[in-house]
């Protein structure tokens, strides 16, 4: 699906599989990779590169990748249709909690007629770690709920005064007040481990956590305790440390825990695409300022 998309999208490229090169090819012919789940090392083999489009939005991995080419502009890929997929599900997510339809399918698996009360979406606080282009896009649809949203980015700033949000650079004091408390942050080496013990006694007490992030984001035995303390009332978790999560993990059949397998918002390659197209064309241009995504690698995403 990829190759299809990207030659339709860019038929003035040659795009070759990186499998189907010879060595001599991989070394002579190729000056911009494009890649998605690759192996520590395979960037190694192409020694003419001078631009790397990550197919992904996060990029975490690549820059682990010793065989990364130091000097040459990577990109990760920012396709509004994919913010668009992750926000619908941050909103799901969100009302699920809030209207308290999960306690309401374990009340059927026990056939209890139970009614509860649950308060308007007006009166409900939502805290977004990590205020870039998805978390901004996830805020829209909360907002629309009538929740307050609050934007929590490394560095503060003042949002337009038409947003329906505010924004603040202290993660304390945000978490404190939130009802659900949803993570997108990108994996640095500051935030991985940021969702451990110490954050979670300074979260409101019964607050949820929706973490749409990356696993290592959160210390597990931490969460797993805030949860049997009390603290936290429900995590829903999308991303895991080590994936596939293994079987005996206790995530899997914890009552409070609602797991899915890494799909809250994944690269759809039709409109990918033209997104990826747009950044190579300016590549070729000498037009860096027109691509997007731009990682800057000291900071990490």
């Amino acid at each position: 699906m990829w190759v299809d998309a990207l030659r339709a999208a860019m038929p003035e490229e040659d795009v070759a599989v990186a499998s189907d090169l010879t060595e001599k090819q991989a070394v002579d012919a190729i000056d911009v990779a494009l890649v998605r789940g690759i192996d520590p090392g395979d960037l190694g083999r192409f020694r003419r590169l001078r631009f790397i489009q990550c197919l992904w939005a996060g990029v975490d991995r690549l820059l682990t990748d010793p065989s990364m080419p130091t000097g040459v502009p990577l990109a990760r890929t920012v396709d509004p249709a994919m913010a668009d997929q992750m926000a619908a599900t941050a909103l799901a997510h969100v009302l699920d909690i809030c209207l308290l339809h999960h306690d309401y399918r374990e009340k059927q698996a026990r056939a209890a007629w139970e009614p509860r009360h649950a308060k308007s979406m007006a009166t409900k606080t939502v805290a977004i770690l990590g205020f870039g282009s998805l978390g901004r896009r996830c805020a829209e649809y909360i907002a629309v709920t009538g929740a307050t949203v609050i934007g929590v980015r490394s560095i503060r700033t003042t949002a337009a005064d038409h947003a329906p949000w505010t924004t603040t650079a202290n993660v304390a004091e945000a978490v404190a007040i939130a009802d659900v408390v949803l993570n997108l942050l990108p994996l640095t080496d500051e935030t991985a481990g940021v969702l451990h013990a110490g954050l979670f006694v300074r979260f409101r007490r019964g607050a949820a956590l929706v973490n749409l992030g990356r696993g290592r984001h959160v210390v597990d035995s931490d969460l797993l305790a805030a949860l049997a303390e009390g603290q936290l009332r429900r995590a829903v978790l999308d991303v895991f440390a080590e994936e596939p999560l293994p079987g005996d993990h206790p995530f899997w059949r914890h009552p409070q825990v609602t797991l899915t397998p890494h799909v809250a918002a994944e690269t759809d390659p039709a409109t990918a695409a033209t997104v990826i197209a747009a950044n190579i064309r300016a590549f070729r241009a000498g037009r860096t300022d027109r691509i997007t995504g731009l990682v800057d690698r000291d900071r990490g995403y």
